[in-house]
């Protein structure tokens, strides 16, 4: 019987570095000194962006790390790193490459698709990539199966709209069905997508553990695996990490108030039930939520949306375009990177790999 702990899409940088730190350190490290496990892995996007080594999201980023390799040495526990996005980790997994030379710590860097043998499981381990062979991903998804379990970063088809048919080809980062995974004999883990959920009973995402933005409002946390690699038999549970809180509403029912009556409102709301980020919705009535809008200009806690017919329009123009171009509603999954979504977009059009994220960014100076 093994125990996993997976956890993902961290993003170092996204948020204060410090808040980041601290509340992974009181929610996550701290609890895994309470639990015995066997492998402790970081399914990608552990970075945000491209960062300068001086940078304090280098720093705290790195303070994390070293807390789990010292966590991992004292459960005698592997410490599996997986890439993720190429624009969000960058390559910056190598600023941990110094750590394979201690003998004390057992730890995995995968940058690339490979099989790890792990406390005598077999792992396939698939990193995000771009422009890989049909072939490549078939020799490890077949060819050398069975395997006991599979970490990944990427797409599970049926997670967000347009990833509904699963594909591999070498024109953009494969879209993972069930299917793909005949050779596996437990759970897929993965992360890329934000929303934690079980796809087809046996592919799950670990979400991401803090709150980034609207639309994340679901519970956030890491997963527990207990697999039994005799029976391959295993069972999944989501531990939970309370993150910032972010709440939309709708005032339609109140806006025929006085301007002060809604501000008030609002800001009660908002202290009542401990909300961090609030956005407040209406559909008519835009002179007085002109007042309303001009007190919350420069508090950036609590958003106006207007939902009139000029937005509501808009929505509308969306919704029509991404039912008649299934193909290109990549372009508004939130877990896809804008320069990572141009390079899907132009190799599409080309029919082709015609350029890759790394390339593109190389170009850019980045």
């Amino acid at each position: 019987m093994k125990t996993i702990i997976t956890i993902a899409d961290i993003h170092f940088g996204a948020l204060d570095p410090k808040y980041m730190y601290d509340a992974l350190s009181e929610q996550f490290t701290k609890k895994l000194y309470n639990i015995n496990f066997d492998i402790l892995a970081i399914c990608g996007d552990l970075f945000d962006s491209k960062f300068m080594s001086n940078n304090p999201i280098v720093m705290y980023c790195s303070y994390f790390i070293a807390d789990l390799v010292e966590l991992c040495k004292t459960k005698n526990a592997c410490l599996l790193l997986l890439s993720g996005t190429s624009s969000h980790d960058n390559g910056q997994l190598s600023l941990f490459y110094h750590y394979m030379y201690d003998n004390d710590i057992d730890i995995r860097i995968v940058e690339r698709i490979k099989y790890e043998y792990i406390k005598d499981l077999k792992i396939l381990c698939i990193p995000e990539l771009y422009g890989i062979e049909e072939k490549v991903y078939y020799e490890y998804l077949y060819k050398n199966a069975p395997y006991d379990i599979c970490v990944l970063h990427g797409t599970i088809n049926g997670s967000f709209k347009g990833s509904e048919i699963p594909t591999i080809n070498s024109s953009h980062a494969p879209i993972f069905g069930i299917n793909h995974f005949d050779g596996c004999y437990g759970p897929i883990l993965a992360g890329h997508y934000h929303i934690p959920g079980c796809y087809s009973e046996h592919m799950y995402y670990n979400g991401s553990p803090l709150r980034f933005q609207f639309g994340e409002e679901q519970t956030k946390g890491f997963l527990i695996t207990i697999y039994d690699e005799i029976s391959h038999r295993y069972y999944c549970q989501l531990q939970p990490i309370d993150s910032l809180i972010y709440k939309t509403i709708s005032i339609d029912n109140i806006i025929g108030n006085d301007p002060k009556v809604i501000i008030d409102h609002i800001n009660q709301y908002k202290e009542k039930y401990g909300i961090d980020y609030l956005r407040v919705q209406y559909s008519t009535n835009p002179e007085i939520m002109n007042i309303v809008r001009a007190y919350f200009k420069n508090i950036k806690y609590v958003k106006l949306q207007d939902m009139g017919s000029s937005e509501k329009s808009s929505e509308l123009a969306k919704s029509k375009v991404d039912e008649s171009n299934s193909k290109y509603s990549f372009l508004n999954d939130p877990s896809i990177d804008d320069i990572t979504k141009f390079v899907m977009y132009v190799n599409q059009q080309e029919g082709y790999t015609y350029i890759t994220t790394e390339r593109l960014i190389e170009l850019l100076g980045g």
